[in-house]
């Protein structure tokens, strides 16, 4: 028995939601003491990209016991179930996969939505220099289960 209320958008409800949504920050920061690691701003160009983007950021970020996301955006229009999938890819393999949800967004809003994420033992941690560059984080944004838009991110470790 499905208990699912989600419904199917209009495509052209869905279009307008696409167009009107836009990520406008995005920072990683050590979850114990708040020292941002990696900040961009230039964020649009990682949404619905057909390409794959890189991102270069400090192994530092591998040493943390959390991890704490920021996403920074806008909507023009409303979104009665955003959320997000994260999956981590390690050389063509989903290795992690993470859902987040955020919930209802009022028309017309900027928010920020922060996510900490619990890290693996220190010992258990692969090293940055077997990782950058064979690790790819894929993100889609949905409406319930409308899809927004997304992104694919190479990660190199500096």
């Amino acid at each position: 028995m499905s208990t699912s209320t989600n419904t199917v958008l209009d495509p052209q409800l869905i279009k307008k939601i696409q167009e009107g949504f836009s990520i406008n920050s995005i920072t990683m920061s050590d979850g114990d003491t708040g020292e941002i690691i990696w900040k961009t701003d230039d964020c649009q160009s990682y949404l619905n990209s057909s390409k794959e983007l890189k991102a270069y950021i400090s192994s530092k970020l591998l040493k943390c016991r959390s991890v704490a996301r920021e996403v920074n955006f806008s909507s023009k229009e409303v979104i009665k179930k955003l959320r997000l999938e994260q999956c981590i890819i390690f050389d063509d393999v989903e290795t992690e996969f993470f859902e987040f949800k955020f919930g209802f967004v009022i028309p017309g809003s900027t928010n920020t939505w922060q996510q900490t994420i619990d890290a693996d033992d220190p010992e258990k941690m692969m090293a940055p220099e077997i990782l950058s560059g064979h690790l790819v984080v894929s993100t889609k944004f949905f409406d319930g289960d409308n899809y927004l838009c997304s992104s694919n991110i190479r990660i190199f470790y500096t």
